[in-house]
């Protein structure tokens, strides 16, 4: 471990970008060096930011919560503007972000995911249900939740719905970029509830299940090809963990491992990686130790 650095207020998301961090905090967002100095602080109108997106070196797109707007960040000056959101519809919350260029995809408890053009002056609302008359959001069975998984070039936008086990735990459902049409492709299905994830491909991911079994909450890192799924790591925590990181230039997986008091024979609290591709674990001498129980993790490079 290099750098370690405890933050006043609690962050909602962390994404790297061009040689920093950006902290997503309730009023702000915190830009942190590569050791994890402060460089900058940018407020945040609304009091409620969730999660940030990167739609060129100049340009930063920030979600606000119940806020029915979106941040645009010029990340050279710091000026803020806001994106309305209010015509997709009333008590709007908007949550996670990606992008495709310069299209953007934000996640709405409504529950859909409204899809926004940002433009050198301005932006522009996509429909996303010729349907239904007027603007509409592209619409799901259920609230979306955690990090979606954009495959650009492929079309495709992965997003995980989860619900309560005892309701029968949720879907992951596929967007076709081109139609907005949604399907299920039946990814982990029945085998708990569904959490965080990485689509590598429409047919092969990982992607973390819960199921509330044993001593803490329990999250469980499945990797799923189309020759089957294989329970990877089993982790019981204080809290669920939702999150986990890809660096495809080394073919690494990394997932924080939380526990504490309640860690697996052969678990330490700390950074597990594995391979990419295989699954196999690559942390067999022991995770990567950061100081504090982790739920998150963000590559730099």
């Amino acid at each position: 471990m290099r750098e370690s650095r405890q933050l006043a207020t609690r962050f909602a998301s962390v994404r790297y970008h061009a040689g920093a961090f950006y902290a997503v905090q309730s009023q702000r967002v915190t830009v942190l060096g590569l050791r994890l100095e402060t460089l900058d602080d940018i407020p945040l109108p609304g009091g409620d930011g969730r999660d940030i997106v990167f739609v060129d070196d100049r340009t930063a797109i920030a979600s606000l919560g119940a806020a029915p707007a979106l941040a645009r960040i010029d990340l050279v000056t710091n000026v803020v503007t806001s994106i309305d959101l209010s015509p997709y519809g009333n008590g709007l919350v908007a949550g996670t972000l990606t992008a495709c260029g310069s299209r953007v995809f934000v996640q709405l408890a409504t529950p859909g995911v409204a899809v926004v053009d940002i433009t050198p002056i301005g932006a522009r609302l996509v429909d996303g249900d010729d349907r239904v008359t007027g603007l509409q959001p592209i619409p799901l069975k259920d609230e979306p939740a955690f990090a979606m998984s954009a495959d650009c070039s492929g079309n495709t936008l992965t997003v995980a719905e989860p619900v309560p086990l005892m309701i029968g735990g949720g879907q992951y459902q596929q967007i076709d970029l081109a139609t907005f049409a949604v399907t299920t492709p039946g990814i982990a299905s029945g085998l708990g509830e569904v959490g965080g994830f990485i689509a590598l491909t429409a047919t092969e991911g990982w992607y973390i299940v819960h199921t509330e079994f044993g001593p803490s909450p329990s999250s469980h890192l499945q990797h799923i090809t189309p020759a089957g799924q294989t329970s990877v790591w089993d982790v019981f925590a204080p809290t669920r963990i939702d999150h986990l990181a890809a660096d495809a230039p080394t073919q690494q997986l990394f997932f924080p491992d939380g526990c504490t008091t309640d860690c697996q024979p052969d678990h330490a609290t700390g950074v597990q990686v594995f391979d990419l591709a295989t699954g196999a674990q690559l942390s067999t001498a022991g995770p990567i130790a950061v100081g504090f129980p982790p739920f998150d993790v963000a590559v730099a490079r």
